[in-house]
């Protein structure tokens, strides 16, 4: 019967005008391999609300309890508040199927300098006696003020994200300009 010869490798030669078997694997040049890596998953654990952004591309508010998708590879992380708000920002390599949990900061450090009317100001377990100056996030902190070894006031106080306050006592529990 005729058909010509086969090729060295065993296979049937089309016909001409293309027509004939199909290889046994018929994807696009371009398409991924049937076996492509797992993503990378990524969480967000921050210390206040913010936008998540990986590779320019918004992703959502950051949640620790979700994880996002990610191709294997080299990513920029970003977390921020908004335009002219400040923003966390970090450059990772990931694997794939790493689940990564990254850590970061969006509120600027505060120098606080305590300017009260009592013994200590109780800032996060520690003294703090009127003159000290300390290092605290913006945001809110429960400030209890002492006055002859007892608890005179114990209130929350707001941390102005800026680069210095003073914590007074007068007339209300405060942070407020230098």
């Amino acid at each position: 019967a005729g058909g010509g010869a086969r090729p060295a490798d065993g296979s049937a030669r089309p016909a001409a005008g293309g027509a004939g078997p199909r290889p046994a694997d018929d994807r696009s040049p371009d398409a991924a391999p049937p076996s492509a890596a797992p993503p990378a998953r990524v969480t967000f654990d921050m210390d206040a609300w913010c936008d998540v952004y990986i590779d320019g591309a918004p992703r959502g508010r950051a949640r620790r309890d979700v994880a996002l998708s990610v191709p294997a590879g080299v990513h920029t992380f970003e977390c921020t508040q908004g335009p002219g708000a400040p923003a966390w920002r970090t450059t990772r390599a990931v694997a794939p199927g790493q689940v990564v949990a990254l850590r970061g900061s969006v509120l600027p450090d505060v120098t606080v300098t305590v300017a009260v009317h009592a013994d200590a100001a109780v800032i996060r377990g520690r003294r703090y006696r009127p003159g000290d100056a300390l290092r605290l996030p913006a945001g809110r902190h429960r400030v209890q003020l002492v006055r002859d070894g007892r608890a005179v006031a114990d209130a929350f106080v707001r941390v102005p994200a800026r680069a210095a306050c003073r914590l007074v006592d007068r007339p209300r529990l405060a942070c407020v300009r230098p």
